[in-house]
Order: C-alpha cells, then sequence, then structure tokens
C-alpha cells in the first residue's frame, strides 16, 4: 500500500521539529532497545499528538521506557509499561537492570502480565485520556491482530507503534493490508535525515557501524523498523502548515 502524502508530512515534519529537544536527552543505548531514530518519531508524535498516556508492552531492559521516561518528565504524561516474565524473551536480569534504572521515575508504571490480554484492559480505564500504543512485544502476526483490535474498538487510542516490521517479514505485508493510515522507519527521506541517531545502537565498532547502516540506507532494509499507525476514523486537517488528525 503506497504512504499517502499527509501521514508522510505529519510523521517528518513532528520529527524535524522536535528533533533537538529528543537529542538533548539521549543516553547510552541499551541492548535489545528500540532504536534512536525510531524512538524520535514515538517521542515527537506523542508530544504533537497532545497524549497524556502510553501505554508499552514489552520492555527488556527499559531502554525505550527511559527515552520516554526523560522526554516527558516536564509534562504530566503517564507511562504504563508491561512486560511478561512467561515470555520466550524475558531475561531476569535484564528485568532487575531495567527496574533499577527506572525507579527515579515516578511517571512510569512497571507491569507484569500478557499484553494481549492486559494492553486493552489498560486502554479501557484510560478511556478519557488520549492514549498512544507501543508494542515491542508480542511480535510478528499476534502484534498487528493485538493492534488492529485495539485501534478498531477503542477511540482513544490516536496512534500506535509496532515494533520489528523489517519488509522482508510476512507481517509486514499484514500489516500494510491491515491498515490504512501508516508510516514505516525504513522510508528512504526518514532515514536519509535521522539514522545517524542510530550509530550506537547496531553495533559497537564506529567503521563497522558506519558502513551497517550506509547498507541498509542504500537498499532500504532497515533493521527492526517500527510501523506508526493512525486510526482509519482520523480525518486529517491542515492547520498553519501543519498536518494534525
Amino acid at each position: 500500500m503506497p504512504q499517502k502524502p499527509y501521514i508522510d508530512q505529519l510523521v517528518m515534519s513532528a520529527a524535524a521539529r522536535q528533533l533537538d529537544k529528543f537529542r538533548s536527552i539521549l543516553c547510552k543505548y541499551e541492548e535489545r532497545g528500540i532504536s534512536n531514530s525510531e524512538m524520535l518519531v514515538i517521542c515527537s508524535l506523542c508530544e504533537e499528538l497532545g497524549v497524556s498516556a502510553i501505554v508499552e508492552s514489552g520492555r527488556a531492559r527499559g531502554y525505550s521506557t527511559g527515552i520516554l521516561a526523560k522526554y516527558f518528565k516536564d509534562r504530566p504524561l503517564r507511562i504504563i509499561s508491561i512486560d511478561w516474565e512467561k515470555a520466550k524473551w524475558f531475561i531476569g536480569a535484564d528485568d532487575k537492570f531495567a527496574k533499577e534504572s527506572l525507579a527515579p521515575y515516578k511517571n512510569v508504571e512497571l507491569l507484569y502480565g500478557n499484553s494481549v490480554k492486559l494492553m486493552p484492559a489498560l486502554v479501557k480505564k484510560l478511556k478519557n485520556e488520549r492514549v498512544a500504543i507501543l508494542m515491542d512485544g508480542p511480535k510478528g502476526k499476534e502484534a498487528v491482530d493485538l493492534a488492529k483490535k485495539i485501534l478498531d474498538k477503542y477511540k482513544n487510542v490516536v496512534v500506535a507503534f509496532v515494533h520489528d516490521m523489517d519488509k522482508r517479514t510476512p507481517h509486514r505485508a499484514q500489516m500494510e493490508e491491515t491498515f490504512n493510515n501508516i508510516f514505516f522507519t525504513d522510508s528512504g527521506e526518514y532515514l536519509k535525515l535521522h539514522s545517524e541517531l542510530d550509530a550506537d545502537c547496531f553495533k559497537h565498532d564506529e567503521a563497522e557501524a558506519a558502513k551497517s547502516l550506509a547498507g541498509q540506507i542504500e537498499r532500504e532494509i532497515y533493521e527492526p523498523t517500527l510501523a506508526i499507525v493512525f486510526p482509519d476514523d482520523h480525518k486529517f486537517e491542515a492547520q498553519k502548515n501543519r498536518i494534525f488528525p
């Protein structure tokens, strides 16, 4: 499905406006975290869409949770992060690290359980909030199905972020077939502007990292890739040279 110009404009302009603020809160990257160029999209859109609560699933070492906590530390925005001890990707040492590193942030709540059940229940409780959902577990088809279920049922969700949507995977095609208002962070234009934020996210050797990034950009196959989905019933309007849903 071809990307729609107004979706591209919304994402690209939001990222450009919030880039300096985002750079100011960056810290040491933690393995298994969402890359910095992808976190820029998440932070900037939540900022510009007036999101008041973010429900995250798949915390790992808490890198993405920590970026959100720091970026929104001066706003009354709730960050509710879910991880599941029974998930195959759950690592006890990573969970311990996440709890310790996130303890100073009063805007973060850490929960445990199956996100397929817990995330919809949390979104329902936040019915009076403007909610963003961030999914980095479950993965694949299960993630696409859960995002569709939530977006179809709960109108308080203004944007959904779904991780690990590399264009070589079958669930990338499912994502494109399922949703209309969608943007992927492996867009060539987006990568050219913001992939430099990821220099520390893939490999520690600077020369190898630069080579890897350049090759991925040239092929427009960027691991792992974030999908940004806006509800189908959003009406996008231009206001003072900006696009808003």
